[in-house]
C-alpha cells in the first residue's frame, strides 16, 4: 500500500508547478500587454466600423480596405477642439499598432496637448488615392474617418514602443540609426495615443 504521505508530496509538487506556470503566464501576459493597460477595456481594442451615418450608401468603403488605408497611409489630419472652443486641425505622421489605436509624436508642449487635455475626443481623417476626372466633373477617391479618444501621460515603455513603430513604418532600412535617435531625443518627445472608437469609410470609383 502506498504511503499517504507520498500522495501528499505529489499533490504539493503539482500545486507548486501549477502556481509557477500560472504566475509565469500572468507575468508574460502583463509584460506583453503593459502598453495597453490604460485603454478602455469596454472597447477590447476593437473599434466599431459604423457606416450608418453615410448618406450615400452606394459609396461605402469595405472595412478591409479601410484597414489597409489605416495601416499604410503616410499621413492623416487630426481634428480637435482647443481650450478656447475653437476648431483646430493639423496634418501629421502616424502609425497604427494593430490593436486598435494610433500613435503620433510631438513636442512635450504645444497646442495639440493643450487641446486634448480639455477635449480628448478627436477625429482623424485619412485620404487614400484620388483622381480628378475633369471631363466628368467628378473625382475618384477613398477616405477613412475615425472617432478617437486621445490619451497622454503614457508610460516610458509605451512611448518607446510607439517610437519604434514609427521608425519601422517610415524608416525601415535605418532602424538601427533610428533607435539611437530615439534614445537621444526621447526626453524631448511626447507621444499621443489615439484610441479608435469608431471608423467609417467612403469611396467613389467612376470609369475614366
Amino acid at each position: 500500500m502506498i504511503n499517504p504521505s507520498v500522495f501528499l508530496i505529489i499533490g504539493l509538487v503539482a500545486a507548486i508547478l501549477y502556481a509557477l506556470i500560472f504566475l509565469g503566464g500572468t507575468w508574460l501576459t502583463r509584460s506583453n500587454s503593459k502598453i495597453m493597460s490604460e485603454r478602455d477595456e469596454s472597447n477590447n481594442g476593437k473599434w466599431k466600423y459604423d457606416q450608418s451615418e453615410i448618406r450615400r450608401q452606394d459609396r461605402l468603403l469595405e472595412e478591409a480596405h479601410a484597414l489597409d488605408l489605416i495601416k499604410s497611409s503616410e499621413y492623416g489630419v487630426l481634428s480637435m477642439t482647443d481650450e478656447y472652443g475653437e476648431a483646430y486641425g493639423v496634418p501629421l505622421n502616424f502609425v497604427y499598432d494593430n490593436t486598435g489605436c494610433l500613435y503620433i509624436h510631438c513636442a512635450p508642449s504645444g497646442r495639440k496637448l493643450r487641446a486634448i487635455s480639455v477635449h480628448p475626443t478627436t477625429s482623424f481623417c485619412i485620404v487614400g488615392q484620388t483622381h480628378v476626372i475633369s471631363r466628368k466633373f467628378t473625382t475618384n477617391y477613398e477616405s477613412v474617418i475615425m472617432k478617437c479618444s486621445a490619451v497622454t501621460g503614457l508610460s516610458e515603455q509605451e512611448r518607446h514602443h510607439a517610437l519604434e513603430l514609427l521608425i519601422e513604418k517610415y524608416s525601415p532600412y535605418d532602424k538601427e540609426t533610428g533607435l539611437k535617435y530615439i534614445s537621444k531625443s526621447f526626453h524631448r518627445t511626447e507621444i499621443i495615443r489615439l484610441d479608435i472608437v469608431s471608423v467609417s469609410g467612403k469611396a467613389k470609383s467612376v470609369a475614366i
